[in-house]
C-alpha cells in the first residue's frame, strides 16, 4: 500500500534525521493509487495518512515531514485534474489539523493561478487555523518547509538555505492563545528574545572568522559591512489575521 510505504519509511529516518523529513513528487506518488479510489475514500486515507504520520515523529525531538506538492514537467495530467488532487489533498490537510495542537506536517505548493479562488481560499482558510503551507513560487527548484532548496535542474546541484531571516506565524500563536492578548503578547515577546540571541551568537561567529581569516574579503575591506550592526529579518506573518483571531471578528 502506497500510504503504508510513507508511514514505514517516515518511522525508520525519524530514527536518523531531527530537523526535517522532506517528501518531493508526492503527487506523482500517489497519483496512480487514487485513480483506483473514490474522493470520499481517498480522503480518508489521507487524513489517516497524516494522522499516523504525526504520531510517528510527535516528540519535541523528531523531525517535522513536508510534503511537496511540486509536479515534474514530464508529468502528463492536465490542469483540471491537478486543481482536483490539490484541493483533495488541501481538504485532507485541513481535516488533519484540526484533530491535532501542533501540526507536524507541512506542505509545498507551487504558485497558484490567481484565477483559482477556490484553491486560494483553502490555502488561506488552512494558514489561518495554524496550518503549515510554504508556496514554491521556483519551479525549477524543489524546497524544504524550513529553507533549504534542492535544485532541479540538470548540471546543477547547488543548494542554500536561508539564515538571515526569521518568520513568526502569528495567526498560530493567536490561534493557542485562545483570544488571550497578554499570552499572545508574551509569546511573542519570548520568540524574538530567541531571535536576538540568534543574531548576537551569528556575530560571534563571524568575528571569530574574521578573526581566524576564514573570511578574507571581509578581514581586508572591513568597510563592507559593520560586525556591529548585522540585521536580522523578522516576519510577522499573518499579523492583520492574528488581531482578527484575537479580537474575535472575521477576517476581511
Amino acid at each position: 500500500d502506497s500510504i503504508m510505504n510513507i508511514i514505514l519509511l517516515t518511522t525508520e529516518l525519524s530514527k536518523e534525521i531531527n530537523i526535517e523529513i522532506a517528501y518531493n513528487n508526492f503527487i506523482e506518488y500517489i497519483i496512480s493509487f487514487l485513480d483506483n479510489k473514490t474522493l470520499t475514500s481517498s480522503k480518508e486515507n489521507i487524513i489517516q495518512m497524516f494522522k499516523m504520520i504525526s504520531q510517528v515523529v510527535s516528540d519535541d525531538g523528531n523531525p517535522c515531514v513536508s510534503i511537496n506538492l511540486t509536479i515534474q514537467k514530464n508529468l502528463k495530467i492536465d490542469e483540471k485534474q491537478l486543481s482536483k488532487l490539490y484541493k483533495l489533498i488541501l481538504e485532507s490537510y485541513e481535516s488533519y489539523i484540526q484533530t491535532v495542537a501542533i501540526p507536524k506536517i507541512t506542505l509545498i505548493i507551487p504558485q497558484i493561478d490567481s484565477q483559482n479562488t477556490e484553491l486560494s481560499k483553502k490555502i488561506f482558510g488552512i494558514i489561518k487555523k495554524g496550518g503549515y503551507i510554504a508556496i514554491n513560487t521556483d519551479p525549477k527548484n524543489n524546497f524544504s518547509y524550513t529553507g533549504i532548496n534542492k535544485s532541479i535542474v540538470k548540471n546543477n546541484a547547488s543548494g542554500n538555505i536561508v539564515l538571515h531571516a526569521v518568520s513568526i506565524n502569528l495567526p498560530r500563536l493567536a490561534y493557542e492563545s485562545n483570544e488571550d492578548d497578554t499570552y499572545f503578547r508574551a509569546k511573542v515577546n519570548l520568540i524574538l528574545k530567541t531571535a536576538i540571541s540568534a543574531l548576537s551568537t551569528r556575530r560571534e561567529i563571524i568575528d571569530d572568522m574574521i578573526g581566524k581569516g576564514l573570511l578574507p574579503l571581509l578581514n581586508i575591506n572591513t568597510g563592507i559591512i559593520s560586525n556591529q550592526k548585522i540585521p536580522l529579518i523578522i516576519n510577522l506573518t499573518g499579523l492583520d489575521e492574528a488581531i482578527d483571531s484575537l479580537l474575535g471578528t472575521k477576517a476581511t
